[in-house]
């Protein structure tokens, strides 16, 4: 979960050859270890990447890709833009589509536990975050994955036991990972 936080951070800082490089080998892998969940994300993602597109393309200032077409045609800047934001997107997207592959609720309720325990000193109630953010979980579970299913299905009685998941502490090796990225992405973004 962290390291999945850490790439997705790692990609939104990125530019140049090594994002889209590093972006579709994001994209590759996702689709070797979740290709199902990879498509549907994707698939589901359409209409806002086509947003994104004509908002960048269109309303970004530059030299114009068709000078014939006047107004209605994109600038290229635009297109290069658009098409860096949407795999920015993508990849973010594929990265998640994996992390819920890989790892259960319990597991993804530690992660971000850990990965939210510093915004305590802002006054944020990390445990109350989490319970809640379970309950939701929880809910979505009820459905087959149909949001129209979900809308239309009868109410049904409330399970009251007790919600429960374990909280560990980051393992040597998770400790380890994480510097390890740190310090390529410093890296990283100490020599761009």
């Amino acid at each position: 979960m962290t390291a999945g936080f850490f790439l997705i951070l790692l990609l939104q800082c990125l530019n140049g050859p090594g994002f889209w490089l590093l972006a579709l080998l994001v994209g590759a892998i996702s689709l070797l270890l979740a290709k199902t969940p990879t498509w549907r994300t994707w698939r589901r993602m359409r209409f806002i990447l086509l947003a994104l597109f004509i908002l960048f393309a269109w309303q970004t200032p530059g030299s114009l890709m068709w000078p014939q077409a006047g107004v209605f045609s994109p600038s290229r800047e635009g297109v290069l833009l658009a098409l860096e934001q949407s795999l920015r997107l993508l990849a973010a997207a594929s990265v998640l589509a994996v992390l819920l592959v890989v790892l259960d609720k319990s597991a993804w309720m530690n992660g971000l536990h850990s990965l939210m325990k510093p915004l305590v000193v802002l006054g944020v109630s990390v445990d109350r975050f989490i319970l809640r953010l379970r309950l939701v979980l929880d809910h979505l579970a009820v459905g087959a994955g149909n949001w129209r299913e979900i809308l239309m299905a009868a109410p049904r009685e409330q399970d009251l036991s007790p919600l429960r998941w374990e909280l560990k502490s980051l393992s040597g090796t998770d400790l380890a990972l994480m510097m390890l990225m740190l310090l390529i992405a410093g890296g990283w973004l100490w020599l761009a």
